[in-house]
């Protein structure tokens, strides 16, 4: 609100000084646009604006009417502060369309006497042209009069709507419809105004287009007085006429669109559907305009090329002469130019003919083609420079004609003309020429490219040949092969370009023959029509590539010829190289036999070596020399190349011979080597045969029949190696024998393969030796494995006993479970004992069959022996494993038995305590009572008077009593602590006993854990179990003599006479009788319960049911707490009642009878419990009662603790009754 304020006031400041107070003062004006205001207030005026801000200044703020009003709204409201009146947005709404209308009906006006004043010079004129466009300017003055008035109408609505708006009694809905009332007039107003606007333009463009017309017609009118008319008279007469008609078509375009227009005027559509465009189209406001302004620029233009043509007619004569000289001059120009392509023409044809002259001179088929268009190069060279000189002829004729006296200036230019179209003619036959020229030279070129292509291909024939004879071994043969096919086929290629250039020639050649001689007047100077440009390159083409082709052939079979000449040397190195790797194999051979021969082999590596090197030194020759070649190939020096692979072949000679003498060298090591062989291998067959004797211990079946084929294999050994030995001396006496050196080769292989063979004989020999070995040490390991196994079902089958005993001993579930899991671990061993032995059998059975077979024994068979005694092997190793899991559970049996047998022991412990405890409160209640007794006998032997002697020696009595009481408290106390303390052992090795149990069930579950492990902890839990055991001999012990105690403390109660000690007079109190009764009831029903349960137990075996330890730990808990709360009670009782006896009575009267207090009393939380007490120790029966209960104690503490549960509410009450006094 405060800024509202603070820009208003700023607004009045503002205007007030620029205006000098005219807005504020007029908003006192009856034109204030809310009259229910009042107005405003003066103090505001320019009057009180000082003048030294307005004296100097002469600018004039000019502010239209609708901003006027909107200002004094604001300044209204501003006066008025933040109250709104009924119906003012309405208001303002309709305020605001009123301003819109009435100003959108003045420019409305503007357009409408604007438009008329165009046209009003229209209507004055009285030409017979003018007939279009009064009839367009009547149309202009209707439509904007219409408009005009259109929208004055709808002004006038929007003030008649914006004062029925304002009224008192219209409701806002009714105020929103005058506004949009209103608002709807405002937008007819700015439509009609719209309207008048276009009609406007529409004026000033018939106007323009009439001004135009008139303007024409006057070029016109000039333009027929001239005597010629020039090209710009011409075109001005054009113009002029164009003119005319763009402004007829102006004003006829103009009269139709306004004639819709007033239609649209007068039947307006609904304010929703009113566009301008429809009313006045713009597309036909544009095409006005178009046609009036195209007009104006026609007669424009015509009117300045009539003065133009004015100008030009004058010169034309002056023009004439000097043409007349300019055409003798081209004419002169065109003769020479036709002479000129004439020659040309002629030089085209000799050189065409020198071209192909050599094709004529040859002979065969192959030039037949090429022949054929030579002939046609010539025919159409000819007929091209004929045709050259006839048009050069022609040319010469016209050049005269148009030198003639008397020819006028068209006759001389029409000569001049013919003359340079000869000379055209002669031209475009002298171009024809050069283009024959230029195929001669493609067909020459492509005659020549056939000639060195056809022998490119004879060479690359013969070069292809050769290589194919090279060895297909070398690398390079292939691509020297297919280099010369490469050049045989790029060669035929050149040819088959040339004889295409040459079909292509004569085709064209004779198309441009025909043409030539069918030429006619006037000629179409078209190369295309007489050669065909695209025919022409594609012969050039055909013979450039024909040329290349030729040459890139040779080129190829240049590299063919190299290559071949590389990969003959290439061959004769692989072969040099092949010679070299045999000699040095040779060698090898020679080493390796030489591994296995102590001697007689030297001499042999020695000639291996030496011939094998001398293959190697020929062998790099050879290399050498290829790569010189291969170095020549890449320079192209085919001579060079040819030299390198000579030299290459002769050392690859030279080499095969080194390897001839090597590898003799090398078969009479291997015979020597093999000799050796065969020896080394009938003694390993003699010591393979040596170890079995001292395997077998004890000839059974399968071990003998292995024996005696080791035997018979150490036989052929031996024979073998004597063959060897005479196969080496006849390989080295080879050496010596009068033949060719491939025979003597032969010769030395044959016996050096005899050799060999023997060797491998014995070798064989030597390998079913081992054989037979293998088999047997087979045998005696499966007998071994036998016996073992039988052994593991015999440690099986003692750990399953084991395990059943324990766990049917100590009646422990886990160590049932786990003798469970022992016997099925046993099963598994049971049955891998049995695969073993089915498996030993099946070894033996397979041995028997491979010894006792006279064929070799296989690989194959050993190692299926093998295989089955390794898996024989593989079940032996589970079935340990089974076993050694059975023993791991035995063990783990063991322990859990040991753990229930533990836990037993903790729980009989804490039973045993639990009596020691309840034997021990028992035993301080009576020492309570007893110390009770005798703190009454001793207050009653002061108070006795003439009793006093009897009272003081049972006062002594008390005393002596009670302090037996409390030596026997003490004791018990003690026996107590024991029993705590033996209870807390047990249950610690209990807790031993399980912790030992747990790690022998992992150590168990481990795969890798051994028996010991598991034996480790199962002999930790039975040593806790035993300690268990002891520590619960101890509890009870302890628990015994605690209840000795107490029973002592009982006789020393019963030796007291309570009634002796109480001398006051027994009073009566129901309360404490009633409890007293309930008392006993309780008492006699929980031994009648305790009766019947035992009753059942014997004489119908029922299983009472146990609570479980939760609820026993629950019940104990809830008891400890009502225990503690019944001391504290005792505890604040003996602070009251050593209050009550502190304040005293000095009349013993009133200790008599404390009753009759009592009942004269209501009873609350202080006198019931001194009630109770003065009942109790006021009663003189001779506490019969008491003793029952004493007894009912003794007996529960004997008894078992579930019968304590079972009277745990009448503990409670003997607490209170006894043990609090």
């Amino acid at each position: 609100m405060k800024n509202y304020f603070t820009i208003t006031f700023y607004l009045l400041i503002f205007c007030t000084h620029v205006n000098n107070g005219n807005i504020i003062n007029r908003t006192n004006n009856t034109e204030n646009t809310n009259r229910k205001k009042t107005s405003l207030r003066n103090g505001f005026s320019s009057k009180n604006v000082p003048t030294h801000y307005v004296e100097n200044n002469t600018e004039t703020l000019q502010i239209s009417d609708g901003e006027s009003n909107k200002l004094d709204e604001l300044l209204v409201q501003a006066q008025d502060g933040t109250d709104e009146k009924k119906n003012e947005k309405e208001i303002e709404r309709a305020e605001k369309a009123k301003t819109g209308a009435h100003d959108a009906a003045a420019e409305a006006s503007k357009a409408k006497d604007k438009a008329i004043e165009v046209v009003q010079q229209i209507e004055e004129g009285d030409e017979e042209g003018q007939a279009d466009a009064k009839k367009a300017a009547d149309k202009i003055k209707e439509a904007a009069t219409a408009a005009a008035t259109k929208a004055q109408e709808a002004s006038e609505k929007a003030t008649e709507k914006v004062n029925s708006t304002k009224e008192d009694n219209k409701s806002s809905e009714e105020a929103g419809k005058e506004a949009g009332a209103a608002e709807a007039a405002e937008k007819d107003a700015v439509f009609f105004k719209d309207v008048a606007k276009k009609v406007e333009e529409i004026a000033a463009d018939v106007a323009k287009a009439e001004n135009a017309r008139k303007k024409a017609e006057a070029v016109k009118k000039g333009l027929g007085e001239l005597s010629h008319k020039s090209q710009k008279a011409t075109e001005a007469e054009k113009q002029a006429k164009q003119a005319l008609e763009h402004a007829k078509e102006a004003a006829k375009k103009a009269t139709e669109t306004l004639e819709k227009t007033l239609d649209t005027i007068k039947n307006p559509k609904e304010n929703s559907e009113k566009k301008v465009e429809e009313t006045v189209e713009e597309e036909k406001i544009k095409e006005i305009k178009r046609l009036a302004d195209e007009a104006e620029k026609a007669a424009d233009k015509a009117s300045s090329l009539k003065s133009e043509a004015d100008a030009d007619a004058q010169k034309e004569k002056e023009r004439v002469a000097a043409e007349l000289a300019a055409q003798k001059g081209r004419a002169e120009k065109a003769k020479t130019g036709a002479q000129n392509a004439a020659t040309e023409a002629e030089t085209a044809k000799d050189k065409a003919i020198e071209e192909v002259k050599q094709i004529e001179k040859g002979e065969g088929e192959e030039q037949e083609d090429a022949k054929k268009a030579a002939e046609k190069v010539k025919d159409a060279a000819t007929e091209a420079a004929t045709k050259a000189q006839e048009a050069s002829k022609k040319a010469a004729e016209k050049e005269n004609a148009a030198k003639q006296d008397g020819k006028s200036l068209e006759d001389s230019k029409s000569e001049a003309c013919a003359a340079e179209e000869a000379e055209k003619d002669a031209v475009f036959f002298k171009d024809v020429a050069k283009k024959v020229e230029e195929i001669a030279a493609d067909v020459a070129k492509a005659e020549k490219a056939r000639k060195k292509a056809e022998e490119v291909k004879l060479e690359a024939q013969a070069i292809k040949a050769d290589a194919d004879k090279i060895s297909e071994s070398s690398e390079k043969r292939k691509g020297a092969s297919e280099k010369a096919t490469q050049a045989e086929l790029q060669g035929n290629q050149a040819v088959q370009d040339a004889k295409k250039a040459f079909e292509q020639a004569t085709q064209v050649l004779e198309k441009t023959v025909g043409s030539l001689k069918s030429t006619t007047e006037p000629l179409e100077r078209k190369i295309e029509k007489i050669i065909e440009e695209e025919k022409i390159k594609e012969i050039n083409r055909l013979s450039d590539a024909a040329e290349k082709g030729a040459e890139s052939a040779k080129n190829v079979k240049i590299e063919a010829e190299i290559a071949t000449a590389v990969a003959k040397a290439e061959a004769a190195n692989e072969e040099a190289n092949k010679e070299e790797a045999a000699a040095d194999e040779a060698k090898n051979r020679a080493y390796e036999a030489g591994k296995f021969a102590k001697s007689g082999v030297k001499s042999a590596i020695t000639k291996a070596e030496n011939a094998a090197n001398r293959a190697i030194d020929l062998a790099d020759d050879a290399f050498l020399a290829t790569k010189a070649a291969e170095e020549a190939q890449s320079k192209n020096d085919l001579d060079l190349a040819k030299k390198k692979a000579s030299e290459a072949v002769e050392a690859a000679v030279k080499a095969k011979t080194a390897k001839v003498e090597a590898e003799i060298a090398a078969e009479m090591a291997k015979a020597e080597a093999a000799k050796e062989e065969a020896k080394n291998a009938e003694e390993e067959a003699k010591k393979a045969k040596n170890r079995m004797d001292e395997l077998i211990k004890t000839e059974t079946p399968e071990l003998k029949s292995a024996k005696s084929k080791a035997e018979n294999t150490f036989s052929i050994a031996k024979s073998q190696a004597q063959i060897a030995l005479q196969a080496a001396k006849e390989t080295e006496e080879a050496e010596k024998a009068t033949l060719e050196e491939a025979q003597k080769v032969q010769l030395a292989k044959d016996k050096a393969s005899q050799a060999v063979a023997a060797a491998q004989a014995a070798k064989d020999a030597k390998i079913q030796a081992e054989k037979a070995e293998q088999i047997a040490v087979l045998i005696t390991k499966v007998e071994v494995a036998k016996t073992d196994a039988a052994d593991l079902a015999k440690e099986a089958q003692t750990a399953r006993e084991e395990a059943e005993t324990v766990a049917a001993k100590s009646k422990s579930e886990e160590a049932s479970i786990t003798a469970s899991k022992v016997a099925k671990e046993e099963a598994v061993v049971t049955s891998k004992v049995k695969e073993v032995t089915e498996a030993v059998a099946e070894v033996l059975q397979k041995a028997k069959e491979a010894v006792e077979n006279v064929a070799p024994i296989g690989e194959e068979t050993v190692q299926a022996i093998k295989r089955k005694a390794d898996q024989m092997e593989t079940e032996l190793g589970e079935a340990k494993k089974a076993k050694e899991k059975t023993q791991k559970a035995a063990e783990l049996a063991k322990a859990q038995a040991a753990k229930e047998e533990a836990n037993k022991a903790k729980e009989a412990s804490e039973e045993a305590r639990k009596k020691a405890t309840e034997a021990l409160e028992a035993a301080k209640g009576i020492e309570k009572l007893v110390a009770a007794e005798a703190k009454e006998a001793t207050d009653a032997a002061t108070q006795a008077g003439n009793a006093a002697t009897e009272a003081e020696k049972h006062a002594k009595e008390a005393k002596d009593a009670a302090a037996q009481a409390e030596n026997a408290a003490t004791e018990a106390e003690k026996h107590a602590k024991e029993a705590k303390d033996a209870a807390e052992q047990a249950e610690t090795q209990a807790k031993k006993a399980a912790e030992a149990t747990a790690e022998a069930a992992k150590e168990e579950k481990k795969p890798d854990a051994t028996v010991a492990e598991v034996k480790k902890q199962a002999d930790k839990a039975e040593a806790a179990a035993n300690e268990a055991k002891a520590a619960h001999g101890k509890a009870e012990e302890a628990a015994e003599l605690t209840q000795k105690q107490m029973l002592k403390l009982q006789k020393i109660i019963e030796t007291l006479n309570v009634q002796q000690i109480i001398t006051v007079p027994l009073g009566e109190d129901d309360d404490v009788t009633d409890s007293q009764d309930e008392v006993n009831e309780e008492g006699e029903e929980a031994n009648e319960e305790e009766e019947f349960k035992e009753k059942a137990v014997v004489e119908y075996d029922v299983e009472m049911p146990e609570k479980d330890d939760k609820e026993e730990e629950e019940e104990e808990e809830e008891e400890e707490k009502e225990e503690n709360g019944v001391k504290e009670e005792t505890v604040e009782k003996d602070e009251k009642e050593e209050k009550t006896q502190e304040k005293g009575n000095d009349s013993v009267g009133e200790k008599n009878h404390p009753q009759n207090k009592q009942n004269s009393a209501p009873l609350d939380d202080d006198n019931a419990y001194k009630s109770l007490e003065g009942n109790y120790k006021s009663d003189t029966h001779d506490g019969k009662e008491a003793k029952e209960l004493l007894k009912v104690v003794t007996s529960l503490v004997d008894s078992d603790t579930t019968v304590l549960d079972t009277f745990k509410d009448f503990e409670k009450d003997f607490s209170q009754f006894i043990f609090s006094n």
